[in-house]
């Protein structure tokens, strides 16, 4: 290691070390730093070694965004970021481990080929915008919950591999690390470089600077006016802009002229330039770059989500969309019904023919309806009477798929916080669920998992999640889990705590609402779906742990929709007391669940013993097993049980 006499730091070449890493291949040379294909020698992976150039390391300002950059974009797990693995200093040289990144071609690169070539855009192009735009808003989502301004956004610093779809956001060196209150602070000047497609300043021992195009107005006057999450808003829409029109929003000859167009000009002017862009992406993007930030997008997650919602086809959250666009996005998501409602309004002659149409689709309806009941009831039956499920070669098994989705928080940055079996409840609820899963007397014939755990657990991991389970089909069945903190604000709102986030900040926790759209998602084909939650939010202690907070106890709150044919139970480890209980193996409710799911629920109720658990037996059984557990001190709720079939969720082997 060089020591502090300035001793000159060795020179990177091929198969040189450095630290316990080897140098394979230079992949790029940035204009403070290079980049290297490398060999991890103790653990035998590869990485990719950000190596700081030597005579920049006595720069303090570009040494502070070099490590400002390793702590931000160390604190995020949201597979949009290029993850750094960790920071070093040796022989002299300061440098970033990141995931491995050969062959990475940037954003900026890939829009200055389409200029070069033929600048053609078609509805594939647009689409796959939407889809990357969704995915950098989540990821950016769970960046600010986590206190991370980005602060650099540009097409430089978004980058694209041969191996993956979805592109990687790096660049973290303007980023600021903080709590949100700090984020009002003045964040002071900001250094400018202007550039040009095809002209790439390669020259040395440069500060980090921003390319004026895509920062907002409030940052150009940084000086003056403290930055939050918008001003990152405001650059992903300015480069989301130039994707769709291949034009940047705002341009000029001069830093100066670039500032004037952010703060003053109008992009969408220029009609020529949005030809061809659909009017859902244009909408976007003015709610984006809207000159007054508190009338942009509130946060990235509703950024993403209406770039979702133009996937889907359905109605954005924005209120640019007139009866003839939800019209339109109506028609194509449900041809059929708007078939019959074309028939309908074409006049009286066609009405005996619309009325038998919507007799006729009824139906079917109702025949499919009618066979997917028999079906179920069928397979029921057989697994009752102990028969095996053959499904004929080309058909689907009617046991369906499992969505097992599982949250778990043992582990908080609070140490006081820290919880003893949450993450062993996931591993518990996980392994009785599997038993159900496979060939044979199984309840289902497949699964699908999706497992967080501590760091994993973010708002960001549960709204994709939501998304992904609308890939569930009406045979599927639903199963979320949650364990961990529960706790009140003085709203009396409930949040779930990720790891990151403490009694006195609990309002930047997951909202209990998105976690109950879990199941509640009025877009989930799945007709069965049953949440569980092992938490709890009072500060009433007792003998041995609980899982409260500061709050005043949980009272979920009382969804009255009655899905009159979907099977869809929440059931609560905790009563309005708020106590959910703990020991050194599992929490009280979970124990309940687990032992139930193993067989012991059967029978819990009247319906009797058939060898089938069913979500009436479990609750049945884990409320009473939890009474007695806890000295009837901890009380199971079920905010929704009339929510129509009591399905079965286990086969006792």
């Amino acid at each position: 290691m060089a020591d502090s006499e300035g001793e000159t730091p060795p020179d990177l070449r091929r198969n040189s070390k450095i630290g316990g890493y080897l140098l394979v291949a230079p992949i790029e040379e940035g204009p403070n730093s290079s980049l290297w294909q490398a060999e991890d020698m103790s653990l035998g992976r590869h990485v990719s070694l950000r190596v700081l150039d030597p005579a920049c390391s006595a720069d303090e300002n570009i040494l502070d965004g070099f490590k400002r950059e390793a702590n931000a974009a160390g604190r995020l797990t949201h597979p949009s970021f290029l993850r750094i693995l960790e920071m070093e200093e040796e022989d002299g040289h300061h440098f970033l481990v990141q995931e491995h990144q050969s062959e990475r071609q940037s954003l900026y690169e890939l829009l200055e080929d389409k200029c070069l070539r033929n600048g053609k855009r078609n509805k594939s192009w647009f689409r796959n915008a939407a889809r990357d735009f969704a995915h950098l808003a989540e990821g950016l989502q769970e960046a600010h919950e986590a206190g991370v301004l980005h602060r650099g956004i540009s097409p430089r610093v978004i980058t694209y591999s041969p191996d993956e779809e979805l592109p990687k956001l790096s660049g973290f060196g303007l980023a600021t690390v903080a709590s949100r209150d700090e984020w009002s602070s003045p964040t002071g000047e900001t250094t400018f470089a202007m550039t040009e497609f095809g002209s790439p300043d390669k020259s040395k021992k440069k500060k980090k600077v921003l390319r004026p195009y895509y920062i907002s107005p409030e940052q150009s006057i940084s000086r003056q006016e403290g930055l939050d999450h918008r001003t990152d808003i405001w650059s992903l829409g300015a480069v989301f802009f130039e994707v769709l029109t291949l034009h940047r929003p705002f341009d000029g000859q001069t830093i100066e002229d670039v500032l004037r167009q952010c703060n003053t000009g109008d992009p969408f002017a220029n009609k020529t330039r949005l030809k061809g862009v659909p009017a859902d992406l244009i909408a976007i993007c003015q709610k984006a770059l809207n000159k007054d930030r508190d009338d942009r997008y509130e946060s990235m997650a509703e950024f993403a989500e209406d770039c979702q919602a133009y996937l889907d086809n359905r109605p954005q959250g924005l209120e640019h969309e007139n009866i003839l666009v939800l019209t339109r996005k109506y028609i194509t998501r449900h041809p059929g019904r708007a078939v019959a409602a074309l028939l309908l309004l074409a006049g009286t002659p066609l009405l005996l023919f619309q009325q038998g149409l919507l007799r006729s689709s009824q139906d079917e309806l109702q025949e499919a309806r009618g066979q997917l009941d028999m079906d179920r009831n069928q397979v029921e039956a057989q697994l009752a009477r102990g028969e095996t499920i053959v499904v004929p070669d080309g058909e689907q098994d009617p046991r369906g798929t499992l969505w097992l989705v599982a949250f778990g928080v043992s582990d908080y940055r609070d140490p006081k916080m820290d919880l003893n079996s949450p993450v062993k409840d996931v591993d518990a609820i996980v392994g009785a669920f599997e038993t159900q899963v496979g060939e044979g007397l199984r309840r289902f014939a497949k699964i699908e998992k999706r497992v967080f755990k501590d760091k994993e657990v973010t708002s960001g991991a549960v709204r994709r999640t939501r998304k992904e389970l609308r890939k569930a089909n009406k045979e599927d069945t639903i199963v979320v889990f949650v364990a961990g903190h529960g706790v009140r604000d003085s709203d009396n709102d409930y949040y779930f705590l990720p790891s990151n986030v403490g009694w006195s900040n609990c309002e930047d926790g997951i909202a209990r609402t998105d976690i109950d759209d879990l199941v509640l998602d009025s877009d989930l084909e799945a007709e069965r779906r049953l949440l569980l939650y092992d938490t709890c939010a009072s500060g009433v202690s007792m003998d041995g742990k609980t899982r409260g907070g500061e709050g005043e106890g949980f009272m979920p709150p009382n969804y009255a929709q009655n899905f009159s044919r979907s099977g869809i139970y929440i059931l609560c480890a905790s009563s309005d007391d708020g106590l959910a209980r703990e020991d050194d193996s599992n929490g009280y409710f979970t124990a309940g669940i687990v032992k139930g799911l193993s067989g012991e629920a059967d029978g819990a109720t009247s319906q009797g013993k058939d060898k089938l658990i069913s979500v009436e037996e479990l609750k049945a059984f884990a409320e009473k097993y939890v009474k007695e557990k806890s000295g009837a001190t901890q009380r199971v709720q079920a905010p929704v049980t009339k929510a129509g079939e009591n399905f079965r969720l286990a086969r006792v082997q």
